[in-house]
């Protein structure tokens, strides 16, 4: 007698059912896995917060309710943390303070792998998902604008400077511009608080300055954006640097706004740097307006932004300090 086998592989059908239970099988274990994944990450980033949180607190106690100073600009500040046994590994940690506000104030962003938690002593006194406001998320590029108060709100005092009037405030379009007038056919410059706090600088540094300038005049117009570099001899106020007065020029058509940007290295023996809008001589007449806003002068080149803007601090107080945040 003879035994005949009957052999046979799988069919198409069968494998592609055994391929697909593999694929489904996959993916949830990718699933599961991402998600156990995030919750550790989380985890570990609210552990962080609370933990800097509590230094911080304890910290206050001992020293009349004052937090640690944060250097403006870098909102890591990893000296300060390191000094209260904060230090980067896994979880890296931000931290700014506000002393001259009443309650004083703190925020601390904790993050593990792209994954932020923050805590603050005033409205977040528990870790929550994102990060202060100032604070970089995953990687974000953050800048500073040493303008103190780039879109003109609050208190200030106005001044007229070279040939320009009558300083006041003016709302077009919902818009506030600081407004002056020329007295002269010649090149006008202005300057009003901001302008005259002068941002610190060293040579060789770069600077970026913009600004958005109106013409409410009936006709074209030519406007300058202008930076004035000063040594740190003579007065208080410095001497100019020969040849440091440099700037950017743009023609406006009557009634229209124009961002108006420039940027350049501090040329030697800087010691701080000024911002200077002006009307240029160019179809220049007695009476014109200048109107500005939305001014900005950083070390890196950003719309103009301040500590009022979504995801910005100020680093003093409100439309009166330098303010530091994601670059716009």
């Amino acid at each position: 007698m003879s035994a005949n086998k009957n052999t046979r592989g799988f069919t198409i059908v069968e494998l592609l059912i055994v391929i697909v239970v593999i694929a489904i099988l996959a993916a949830v274990t990718i699933v599961a896995y991402n998600g156990i994944s995030n919750r550790a990450k989380a985890s570990a980033a609210q552990s962080g917060a609370s933990q800097a949180a509590k230094k911080l607190l304890s910290y206050a106690v001992q020293n009349n309710d004052a937090y640690p100073a944060s250097t403006v600009g870098d909102p890591a500040n990893i000296d300060t943390l390191t000094s209260l046994g904060i230090t980067n590994g896994s979880t890296t940690y931000q931290y700014s303070s506000n002393n001259t506000v009443v309650p004083r104030t703190f925020c601390v962003t904790a993050t593990t792998q792209s994954v932020s938690y923050y805590q603050n002593n005033t409205t977040q006194t528990t870790p929550a998902a994102g990060v202060c406001p100032g604070h970089g998320a995953s990687g974000a590029v953050l800048a500073t604008n040493q303008f103190k108060n780039p879109f003109f709100v609050g208190p200030f005092t106005l001044v007229s400077y070279a040939n320009m009037i009558n300083p006041q405030l003016v709302i077009v379009g919902g818009v506030r511009y600081l407004q002056m007038e020329a007295t002269s056919t010649g090149a006008s410059a202005m300057r009003i608080n901001s302008f005259e706090d002068r941002w610190a600088i060293s040579e060789g540094q770069q600077v970026y300055v913009r600004a958005t300038i109106r013409n409410p005049n009936a006709s074209n117009k030519t406007f300058s954006l202008a930076l004035r570099f000063y040594d740190a001899a003579g007065s208080t106020q410095g001497s100019v640097l020969s040849g440091s007065y440099s700037s950017s020029t743009i023609g406006i058509p009557a009634g229209d706004t124009a961002v108006i940007s420039y940027n350049t290295v501090a040329p030697a023996g800087t010691a701080s740097v000024l911002v200077t809008p002006s009307r240029n001589s160019s179809n220049a007449a007695i009476g014109d307006l200048t109107q500005v806003t939305g001014v900005w002068l950083g070390s890196v080149d950003s719309a103009a932004a301040s500590g009022d803007t979504a995801g910005w601090a100020w680093n003093g107080p409100a439309n009166a300090s330098t303010s530091t945040g994601p670059v716009q």
